[in-house]
């Protein structure tokens, strides 16, 4: 097949579409790639037979003239997607969300290919939702999720993640012993609050815990010579690190994460099945992260932890409370384990090979 993916904007947007573009690659097929320039910046590595880069744009922010300028984008964005789905011919579209699938799924329409649409949240997203009355099929990454259309037709096929997560899916949660290994991620964006509170945190905690803490930190874009200072006074060991070349291992070694509420980051500690605290970014459009995390939570598979609620002393209280009762991260490891769904970029294949 030749398949067609709308994607970018974000790497939860771009991560899921590059392992179902790899798998499409893997049964013999061809992929074109329709992003924009935000979601260029995550494509080295995507496996796709061409590329295009098309305008597209956000018609719902800023000043009435950004938006005007946003349609402009978004109309010449279509018009080029059109031009190349009738040279290409694609068998179907795969839209991933965000504004950078918009015009590749408006163009599938006008050129009769079949949509699909695949929704990594809890809640649908602007861009699939408008796009769904021209769906052949919306795919979902969680049951019961909202915003669905009346009488749109749907199946529930779990988000794709990397086969670089996919492998670590048999490694069992090992309770600690000597140390207690915590994983801090940010995700791309709103690192910064952990590092505001998470080595106060640290410098809070009872001697015997601060010896057996051992930290991985992902700090992102924050200066990682100054947060390994402040853990260091905070009487912890630390390894700060800019960017995470293989998360699957960190999360496998790791008896505890702390993560933002990104649909990415959740089916990773499921697949994996690793105990979480979900820290919400309170940007995130439609509150998504905390419905998210609610999902997560209202089966006993982690810990959602509102930033606006969570000061230095009550991240150290859910640190020594786990710390001193790792039975319980055992259980929410289990938990979250049952909700992983390692098949999910085969089963988007299977409903997209069926058209």
């Amino acid at each position: 097949m030749k398949i067609a993916i709308g994607a970018g904007g974000t790497g939860g947007h771009v991560f899921p579409a590059q392992a179902l573009a790899k798998e499409i690659q893997s049964r013999g097929g061809n992929v074109i790639l329709f992003t924009d320039e935000r979601g260029a910046k995550f494509i080295s590595d995507f496996p796709a037979d061409q590329v295009i880069i098309l305008p597209a744009g956000n018609i719902r922010a800023g000043s009435v003239y950004k938006r005007l300028q946003s349609g402009v984008r978004l109309l010449q964005g279509i018009g080029k997607a059109i031009s190349i789905m009738k040279n290409a011919k694609p068998d179907a579209t795969v839209g991933f969300g965000g504004y950078p699938s918009f015009p590749s799924g408006v163009a599938s329409f006008i050129c009769g290919v079949p949509l699909y649409l695949h929704e990594q949240n809890v809640i649908l997203g602007k861009t699939n939702k408008f796009l769904s009355r021209f769906a052949k099929k919306i795919l979902l990454s969680f049951p019961d999720t909202k915003n669905i259309p009346e009488n749109a037709e749907f199946s529930v096929t779990g988000n794709p993640v990397r086969e670089t997560i996919r492998s670590y899916t048999a490694a069992p949660y090992e309770l600690p012993a000597e140390n207690f290994r915590l994983l801090i991620t940010g995700g791309s964006q709103g690192a910064k609050f952990f590092t505001e509170i998470f080595p106060k945190a640290c410098a809070i905690l009872p001697d015997e815990l601060k010896k057996k803490l051992s930290i991985v930190h992902q700090a992102g874009g924050e200066n990682p010579e100054t947060l390994q200072q402040q853990y260091a006074q905070a009487g912890v060991r630390a390894d700060i690190r800019s960017f995470i070349d293989n998360m699957g291992e960190e999360i496998t070694k790791a008896h505890l994460c702390v993560a933002r509420a990104g649909a990415s980051s959740l089916t990773e500690l499921t697949i994996i099945g690793r105990p979480g605290i979900f820290i919400p970014l309170p940007t995130a459009a439609d509150d998504q992260q905390t419905l998210n995390a609610k999902y997560l939570t209202d089966h006993s598979a982690g810990i959602l932890a509102p930033q606006s609620e969570l000061t230095p002393e009550k991240a150290a209280s859910l640190l020594e409370r786990f710390m001193r009762d790792p039975i319980e991260l055992q259980k929410i490891a289990h938990q979250a384990k049952l909700l992983g769904r390692p098949d999910a970029v085969k089963n988007i294949y299977d409903v997209i090979s069926e058209h």
